[in-house]
């Protein structure tokens, strides 16, 4: 987790739980009562969801997918707006190019913050992506390299 999730504000326990108190107490599959009788330990499900998502960032690789469509982070230089920018039309095309559905985009200005894939699930674990649900943020996208 701390590899591949890490908080940008450098809480990483804040960040993970502030995660699944929005979105892992959703994931209804989960939920003690699914579990069949002698099945389940207190707090398994914690466990299960952090599990599935780094399982899904795995299989849905979304930088390999912008990549591939020749959309690549980049640093600006110090006060400086960056030298590459995309459009929303780019980043959804590159996602559903790979894995056939569109990704919300969001932004804060023209700065990328965070591209996500909606799932539905069958049975406990088997997830499968959905057109988005939400809206995006951004027109002009400034994608820059992740710093923790």
């Amino acid at each position: 987790m701390d590899v591949f999730w890490p908080s940008n504000k450098g809480d990483n326990n804040w960040f993970w739980t502030h995660e699944w108190v929005k979105h892992g107490t959703c994931v209804t599959t989960l939920d003690p009562s699914c579990y069949a009788p002698g099945e389940y330990s207190p707090q398994q499900e914690v466990s299960e969801y952090f599990r599935a998502i780094l399982d899904l960032r795995a299989k849905y690789d979304l930088h390999a997918a912008l990549n591939a469509s020749g959309i690549v982070p980049t640093q600006p230089e110090s006060g400086r707006r960056p030298k590459n920018t995309y459009t929303l039309a780019q980043f959804k095309k590159a996602i559903r190019d790979v894995y056939g559905v569109e990704p919300n985009v969001k932004c804060r200005g023209s700065r990328l913050q965070e591209v996500l894939l909606w799932f539905k699930v069958r049975g406990r674990d088997n997830y499968y992506p959905v057109e988005p649900w939400g809206t995006d943020s951004c027109y002009r996208i400034s994608y820059q390299r992740k710093s923790t």
